[in-house]
């Protein structure tokens, strides 16, 4: 195996003589069936390899290594898709030089990491393609200028590049395809351990001492928060308790939404990571509820359902009782059971009650395929 060293004059010669072959094999290729920008896109990646200190078209047979170089400039460039022009398939390339498909594949995935070949390498851009390319490098462009780049932006992105594109936060979370799924917190499982321990006693300080350790360890995994809220109520500490809900609900607003304030177009409670997320915004918006601000409870209900429409919390429910005027007590007493909500009395009183707010409700019933009786 040749060595990273410098190359003497023997090394320069068998360089030379490869090289001229690589030229030859894929300038041909591009004649017969691509263009003369291809062409000069070949030349320049040849030239690059040949100035490495270990230069790579060494070793093997050139055919390989004209296939891969045209096959991961292709890759690049959307070669294989039918909606452009020129328009080659990997097989082809590969039966053209007499190369195995696999090999073909397995050199030019060599290429692209070793020449960082990905779809906003410019340098090795076809000119077509940086043309098709001017309005997303445009909204890149705006999205760098920014701390975040909004959710619009990115759909937007996302529609031009095909899709997969994944932004990330400081926090760790992902956005990727409009869904927003936050990341694992070090603490969840000691938090469940906690939360058992308090179903079995009442409100102790020692009980209170431990969950404020949580929030110390990860300051963002809120139910930590809902839990010492739920102590301090207990306990007529209600000043202490809204102060506290504030925080969580600001700090977990402040984490999903992007520069101007959008919320993400997906935050699913079928994530479990997001449900502690999701239950600190809808504890807030009940508790506007509470206090009479029920424009404020609306605006966070009606986000809460957009972004989840399997609505595992009930948020349409909620959204109902406040069109028709009640308070949250008046929505308690009405449901309320031993065991909790009465689902079956409310599921009747939503599907005759609906109906009078389409406004509301009828998207999300085409949206979930709701069968009214």
């Amino acid at each position: 195996m040749p060595k990273k060293a410098d190359i003497g004059a023997n090394g320069q010669d068998a360089v030379t003589e490869k090289k001229q072959q690589l030229l030859e094999l894929t300038g041909g290729f591009c004649d017969a069936y691509l263009n003369a920008d291809y062409k000069r896109l070949c030349k320049k990646l040849i030239d690059r390899m040949a100035k490495q200190r270990s230069v790579p078209f060494l070793r093997g047979r050139p055919e390989i290594w004209a296939t891969g170089i045209i096959h991961a400039l292709g890759t690049m460039n959307f070669l294989f898709d039918k909606r452009f022009k020129p328009h080659v398939s990997a097989p082809d390339i590969a039966a053209y030089f007499h190369v195995a498909p696999g090999s073909a594949s397995q050199k030019a995935g060599a290429i692209r990491e070793m020449f960082n070949l990905n779809y906003f390498n410019t340098e090795f851009m076809t000119k077509q393609m940086k043309e098709r390319m001017a309005p997303t490098f445009e909204l890149l462009e705006q999205a760098a200028q920014q701390i975040t780049p909004t959710f619009e932006m990115v759909g937007q992105l996302e529609q031009m590049l095909g899709g997969g594109l994944r932004m990330s936060n400081p926090e760790g979370d992902v956005v990727e395809g409009g869904q927003f799924v936050a990341h694992e917190s070090p603490v969840q499982s000691r938090f469940y351990d906690l939360a058992e321990r308090y179903q079995r006693q009442r409100p102790c300080p020692a009980l209170e001492r431990d969950v404020r350790k949580l929030i110390e360890r990860d300051p963002d995994f809120y139910d930590s928060y809902l839990m010492l809220r739920d102590m301090l109520r207990q306990q007529g500490r209600e000043e202490e308790a809204e102060q506290l809900l504030n925080t969580a609900y600001e700090r977990a607003l402040r984490r999903i939404t992007d520069a101007e304030g959008n919320w993400p177009p997906t935050l699913e409670w079928g994530w479990l990571e997001n449900r502690h997320i999701i239950r600190t915004l809808l504890n807030k918006a009940l508790a506007e509820w509470e206090a009479g601000r029920t424009d404020a409870a609306l605006e966070l209900l009606r986000k809460l359902l957009r972004s989840n429409p399997g609505d595992n919390i009930g948020a349409r429910e909620y959204i109902l009782a406040i069109r028709m005027g009640m308070t949250f007590e008046e929505f308690e007493k009405t449901f309320q059971s031993q065991f909790g909500y009465d689902a079956l009395k409310m599921m009747e009183w939503f599907d005759k009650n609906s109906r009078r707010f389409p406004d509301e409700f009828d998207w999300w019933k085409k949206a979930v395929e709701y069968e009214e009786e």
